[in-house]
């Protein structure tokens, strides 16, 4: 029996994740004006300083001019102050909601081929047809290939099985570059099971999938004690 499954869509990177990246450059931009009205209540403070330092160095002289001042100073710092506090509470308000609203998504997918004899030429992709997770839609089971909408730290896994006194040469692959490889030759001790895992950080873009190593074909085998799968994971961003 043979699974079919609706063709996932052809663009995962086409996704929501360039709404999140303004949301980010607007939380960016909070804190930035955040930090210019601090260092204005700093600059002000200074500029007060420096106006007390000059009217003590001739107090003799303007001392009636001395409590006006000082009253002056003090109100523009304490409206300064008040709408300074206000506008950064507000702020911090809203960053908090927009933080929120960035929420790393779940990316993990898990698929298999049909039960029964495959044989695989050297140097073939290996498709598993039957995708039976799929969040974040980024595996493709008409290609087999897993492309990266988030970009960041993965784990991948493969399972499969060989037939007595037949061989199995399988690659986990990123772009073409090998991750990880594996060998299992002829045995007659019946048929017999091989996990393989691998760990990269990929980019946007980047397409991960399986193929039958170059050495020789692959004669897989499965049943419903034994699968041929392939899955993968985001772990970290």
């Amino acid at each position: 029996m043979v699974a079919a499954f609706a063709r996932e869509p052809s663009c995962p990177v086409c996704s929501r994740y360039d709404y999140e990246e303004r949301i980010l450059e607007r939380v960016l931009r909070n804190e930035m004006a955040i930090d210019n009205l601090l260092a204005e209540i700093r600059q002000t403070n200074a500029e007060v300083k420096a106006a007390l330092n000059m009217i003590k160095e001739d107090k003799t002289e303007i001392a009636s001019a001395i409590q006006g001042g000082l009253l002056t100073i003090s109100k523009a710092v304490s409206a300064m102050t008040t709408n300074t506090s206000v506008a950064i509470t507000q702020m911090e308000r809203e960053n908090k909601i927009l933080k929120d609203q960035l929420v790393i998504p779940q990316v993990h997918f898990f698929a298999r081929i049909a039960e029964g004899q495959l044989i695989i030429s050297p140097g073939q992709n290996i498709i598993f047809t039957n995708a039976q997770i799929n969040e974040g839609q980024g595996y493709d089971v008409a290609s087999g290939k897993f492309t990266v909408s988030v970009p960041g730290l993965y784990a991948f896994a493969v399972q499969y099985c060989v037939r007595p006194n037949q061989n199995g040469y399988i690659d986990i692959v990123n772009q073409g570059t090998i991750l990880q490889r594996s060998l299992f030759e002829k045995n007659s001790a019946g048929p017999k099971c091989v996990s393989m895992q691998a760990f990269t950080r990929a980019a946007i873009s980047d397409q991960i999938w399986v193929k039958s190593g170059t050495v020789s074909s692959s004669d897989l085998h499965g049943n419903i004690y034994m699968f041929k799968s392939f899955s993968g994971v985001l772990i970290h961003v």
